[in-house]
């Protein structure tokens, strides 16, 4: 199964009693060795023979393997559209048209996207196009209303670098109190601090009433030795 392509189907679909190489190109819109080299693949892989009368045509005919392919298809195509169907109709919303290509994307067996390709043919929801041994893609409106419109993403928006290096502004010159101001701003400093504190404001109370009274006995005492 994995041999097997969506080309193949579509070859042994086209091959009828009396069907012989020499006219088989224009069946499948392409020339003679076109048509000739595809018939050879299917005929290495076993899907047809040829029959020789010389000196008349070589006639093609599909082989039970052959015949075998086409039925597995038939009776796939009667199934429910799954998640493969789902992927494949995607793919080819985004532009994948070759067959080849979605296997390639989806990472998918040959044999698996060629039944999931024919039912989506049988179900309308694709239609193809052969030429010149070529299989091209499309979906149908049917087939377009089962997957939405593909998501657009929205490109990042462009950052311009002009280069320029903005300029810092100059440092502020410090400010300049007078003695008045530095005062004012030192009691308000350790007001708040005593707020905060006020265990220290009773300790720097005595300490100061503590050097008061020395300076005051000391005074005192150089003046009654005087």
């Amino acid at each position: 199964m994995e041999e097997l392509n969506f080309l193949d189907l579509v070859i042994l679909q086209r091959i009828e009693p009396g069907t012989v190489i020499e006219k088989f190109g224009p069946k499948i819109n392409s020339s003679f060795f076109e048509a000739a080299n595809i018939l050879g693949t299917l005929k290495q892989k076993g899907y047809i023979d040829f029959k020789s009368t010389y000196p008349g045509p070589s006639e093609v005919e599909v082989t039970q393997l052959g015949a075998r392919m086409l039925e597995v298809a038939d009776e796939k195509a009667k199934e429910a559209i799954d998640e493969l169907d789902i992927a494949i109709l995607g793919s080819i919303v985004k532009g994948r048209v070759d067959p080849e290509e979605i296997k390639d994307e989806l990472n998918v067996r040959s044999g698996d996207v060629a039944l999931h390709i024919h039912k989506l043919v049988k179900q309308d929801m694709v239609s193809y196009s052969i030429k010149s041994g070529k299989i091209t893609l499309s979906v149908t409106e049917d087939g377009f209303k089962k997957v939405g419109a593909p998501k657009v993403e929205k490109p990042a928006e462009e950052i311009i670098v002009t280069g320029e290096v903005p300029k810092e502004a100059p440092p502020a010159e410090p400010v300049k109190l007078d003695r008045w101001a530095r005062m004012k701003a030192k009691w308000e400093y350790y007001v708040e601090k005593f707020k905060k504190e006020p265990k220290k404001l009773v300790i720097y109370a005595v300490v100061l009433l503590l050097v008061f009274l020395i300076a005051a006995y000391l005074l005192l005492f150089f003046r009654m030795g005087s």
